[in-house]
Parts: structure tokens; sequence; C-alpha cells
């Protein structure tokens, strides 16, 4: 039984982990496709901002997606260790002389490749101009 609140939390945070993955993908793939705003509304709300033109909207989408895709790229391979160590059940990596570095040349790759897509993230959606929405007070 001590086992299993342990697991559940962290299948819990994995899971919410990739649902909110799962939908900021969704609304950066809308704004790119259609080059309208996401219809995810946090934006607008609490920046009171929306992207000003269509190519604006597509950038914004663009960094959307690359912003998950760095996260999962620089999350996934220690997540999916930290499952096969949780189970016990996995084939064993040291089969070759060179396994468990080949398995850490693979994880440093993917973290490698995972910043790279968040900081190619922040230049594209540094270059989004933005405009303010109607409801703005200026105080």
């Amino acid at each position: 039984m001590a086992d299993v609140v342990p697991f559940a939390i962290w299948v819990g945070t994995l899971a919410l982990f990739l649902l909110v993955g799962a939908i900021t993908l969704a609304d950066g793939v809308y704004s790119v496709v259609t080059g309208h705003p996401g219809f995810l509304p946090f934006e607008r709300i609490f920046r009171h901002r929306v992207p000003a033109t269509e190519t604006d909207c597509v950038r914004y989408g663009a960094g959307r997606i690359l912003m998950v895709l760095g996260l999962l790229l620089g999350i996934g391979p220690s997540v999916l260790a930290g499952l096969n160590s949780f189970f016990q059940t996995a084939v064993p990596i040291q089969q070759g002389p060179f396994g468990r570095l080949a398995l850490l040349i693979l994880m440093a790759g993917c973290f490698v490749a995972g910043i790279a897509c968040l900081l190619a993230s922040v230049v594209v959606v540094a270059r989004v101009r933005y405009s303010p929405t109607e409801n703005v007070q200026l105080t």
C-alpha cells in the first residue's frame, strides 16, 4: 500500500502534464493553421493582448508548438526512465558494453534538442507584435 500512493501521485502528475501539453499543442496548431489567435484565453485575460496580424498569430502558434516539443523532449526520456525503474520490468539495458552509454547519449541528445526547441520558441515568440484587447483600462 505504501508504494501505491507515490505511484498514483506520479502517474497523476504525468497525466496532467501530458493533458496540458496536448491542449497547448492543439492551441498552437490551431493558431498556425487558421491564422487566428488560439482558443486558450489566457493571453487575452491576463495580459489583455492578442497577436496583431495573421502572421503574428502564426508566429505565436509556432512558438507554442516549439515550446511543447521542447518540454516533451527535455522531460520525456527521464519520465520513461522513471517508469522503467518503477516497474522494474524492462529488458536490461546493460547487455552490451556500451548499453548504458548509448542510453546516456540518447537522453542527453533529447535534452539538448529540448533546450534548443525552447530557445527557438523564445526567439519566435519575441518577434510577435501584439495589440491590446478592447477591454483594457489604462491607469
